[in-house]
């Protein structure tokens, strides 16, 4: 007879939530309240010319060369009125440019798909005809277009210093603007905080409708197919894979889990290195029992190869990877989630990545509970116990670890979810780089 370690715990804890891709999606994870500085600075990013002209906005890029800065059309107006004129025909100007741009891709895309769609993109579709009615209709009014923004581009000779904003300034600022508050960038975050609140405003994520405010830009190839990818991903067929780094394994509701191709993929690996005496015995083709390897955060070259043959074979331009990283703590690990995108030249490219941190001394529960409750836990607990031993210890930190990791895949989600927001509000907006 054998008794579990706490390496059996945490290889245990892996079956479950191997076993379990829609558990940690059943309960609805909820808004992360900002963490905001109380400051006595402004809250937007500060450019001061050589001129001794000032700008604060949100800083869209930066080179050695040159910089490009979002600003309010007025409050530049106020201070340069030749910059002004000069951003606002270079704004003007590329506006009407991307949407030419926008509009013959979106008609190109639509016309390659199925006529009539795959019942499973008719929501796909009807989005990109709607996007194709939008840019339309942007362009008939594109001579009485008047920004409430402009894109600032200015060489890095005109430039005496930067101040740069932290992410959540300018997330306060967005809010900000997005409720119209007077010179809100030349406010601290202090001000804009008390002022959001007096409107009933809570500065969570971003305020997707202030996106379609902001003047658009024109879009590298890349940079339109991660767009096109994610609106496919969003209302489409999703592509979605899920393992270890040793393993990818396809899941959600595009093909059912195969939980023998889990273990025989997924399981295995981990159990041969981290059970040794307990499993090896079990696994007809262990030679021996290794030693377990340094915890790796990326999928490995084959697995991920795979991924994107599947996707590949399917025309898909994105899908969706969580890895669960086991740090060798036997209550700590992360959770990682990356959004795929091909490129024009073929190759991949990971554009949204997300590592949130597994806190298994923490007590959830009701989480736990609802481990404890699913058919197909039970019936690994009931493997595991088969064994013998005293394990009950183990199976409650390998429990409270499956808590920990789905507590994890949430947050991980909502950031997802959070980032995914922003490209579905239009296909004609400010690049991919001015957004978190």
């Amino acid at each position: 007879m054998h008794t579990l370690t706490n390496n059996a715990a945490r290889s245990l804890c892996l079956v479950v939530i191997a076993l379990m891709p829609t558990l940690a999606h059943s309960q609805q994870p909820k808004p992360r309240q900002p963490r905001v500085r109380q400051t006595t600075r402004s809250a937007g990013d500060l450019i001061e010319l050589k001129s001794n002209v000032r700008l604060r906005g949100i800083l869209e890029s930066e080179t050695n060369r040159s910089l490009t800065i979002l600003v309010p059309a007025e409050a530049l107006k106020s201070v340069d009125k030749r910059l002004f004129e000069s951003s606002l025909a270079l704004t003007r100007k590329e506006h009407h440019t991307s949407l030419d741009q926008v509009l013959d891709r979106l008609r190109k895309h639509v016309s390659d798909m199925p006529d009539p769609p795959d019942p499973a993109d008719a929501i796909l579709f009807a989005f990109l005809r709607s996007e194709i009615t939008h840019a339309e209709k942007q362009l008939e009014d594109i001579d009485s277009f008047s920004p409430d923004f402009l894109w600032v581009t200015l060489n890095a000779d005109v430039i005496r210093r930067t101040e740069p904003a932290s992410p959540a300034d300018r997330q306060m600022l967005l809010w900000a603007w997005s409720e119209n508050i007077p010179d809100a960038q030349n406010c601290t975050t202090t001000e804009l905080l008390t002022l959001l609140k007096a409107r009933n405003v809570e500065p969570i994520d971003w305020p997707l409708a202030f996106i379609k405010r902001i003047p658009a830009q024109t879009q590298t190839a890349d940079e339109w197919i991660a767009r096109i990818a994610l609106v496919e991903y969003a209302f489409g067929k999703p592509l979605n894979f899920q393992g270890t780094s040793q393993a990818l394994v396809r899941s959600g509701n595009v093909e059912p889990l195969d939980v023998a191709s889990i273990f025989g993929d997924m399981i295995k690996g981990q159990i041969e290195t981290q059970l040794g005496d307990l499993f090896g015995e079990l696994l007809p083709d262990n030679a021996g029992r290794p030693q377990p390897a340094a915890p790796v955060t990326s999928p490995s070259a084959a697995s991920l190869e795979k991924a994107t043959r599947i996707a590949e074979s399917e025309n898909s331009f994105g899908f969706r990877s969580t890895i669960l990283d086991l740090t060798g703590s036997p209550t700590r690990g992360n959770v990682v989630v990356r959004f795929h995108t091909k490129r024009e030249d073929g190759t991949w490219k990971v554009i949204f990545e997300k590592t949130e941190p597994i806190d298994a001394l923490k007590v959830r529960p009701d989480a736990e509970a609802l481990l404890l409750d699913d058919p197909q836990v039970k019936q690994t607990l009931e493997l595991a116990r088969t064994i013998g031993g005293d394990i009950d210890e183990q199976i409650t930190r390998a429990v409270r670890y499956g808590a920990a990791t789905m507590a994890a895949q949430q947050a991980s989600d909502r950031a997802f979810i959070t980032y995914e927001s922003i490209y579905l509000e239009t296909l004609c907006g400010p690049r991919l780089s001015l957004l978190p």
